[in-house]
């Protein structure tokens, strides 16, 4: 099932003290199966709500698709339709982060990770002051402006400055503002410190409106990894 906003909430949780009182592999608490030996990854203090008949193909997936990753002979084609595999079972599974098996030696960690699209408007309303110490800006036209750049004699360069000047020295050729904005490509890039935003936030310096954000875009990663004994 597709990911609700409040769990995608929950892929950048706030900072919390206290270990679950679970066996664990790696950061991940283990969750039993009816395998023997075989375990699920999951997310802190979560359960998941799995099909046994899922676990055997997450399980007989992951024996192949370590294998490939592994490196054994014949079956490196096979790593790429396994993998999408797993990602699918972990997509309908919000909380499952993964697989071991005690009994072959391996694990499998399978981690979703975030790229958001920011709306910069709502930033700065909902942010305040806070704005200018976790976002980084550049102003691009035809060339790349880091914001707060300065010149050999001291100078800070200004965006608006910059601006006002390249759209002046085009004017002065004999182009007209409709020709300008037609030629002269102009946009903010921004760069958003999610880690400082998201502990603002816990700590209510801040607050983020769900119009912040303007796309999220899910990614996945997969990685096998022998068992340390």
């Amino acid at each position: 099932m597709p990911y609700t906003p409040e769990y995608r909430r929950e892929l950048m949780p706030p900072i919390s003290g206290g270990e679950p009182e679970r066996e664990k592999k790696g950061k991940f608490p283990l969750q039993s199966t009816h395998i023997e030996g075989v375990s699920l990854k999951v997310d802190k203090d979560k359960e998941v709500d799995i099909l046994k008949k899922t676990v055997e193909t997450l399980y007989e997936v992951g024996k192949e698709f370590t294998s490939a990753d592994f490196g054994q002979k014949g079956l490196g084609k096979e790593r790429g339709t396994k993998r999408k595999t797993i990602v699918e079972i972990a997509k309908d599974h919000e909380n499952l982060r993964g697989l071991v098996s005690e009994v072959d030696d391996w694990e499998i960690t399978i981690t979703p990770k975030i790229k958001r699209e920011w709306n910069r408007k709502v930033l700065q309303e909902s942010l305040g002051i806070l704005y200018s110490s976790l976002t980084r800006e550049d102003y691009t036209a035809k060339i790349n402006i880091p914001q707060g750049a300065v010149t050999t004699t001291g100078e800070v360069i200004d965006r608006e400055k910059v601006r006002h000047t390249v759209r002046e020295a085009l004017r002065g050729l004999g182009l007209e503002d409709s020709d300008i904005s037609a030629i002269m490509k102009e946009e903010i890039s921004m760069r958003l410190d999610e880690d400082e935003l998201r502990q603002a936030v816990a700590e209510g310096r801040a607050k983020l409106p769900e119009e912040a954000v303007k796309e999220e875009i899910i990614t996945w990663t997969v990685k096998a990894n022998k068992l340390v004994r």
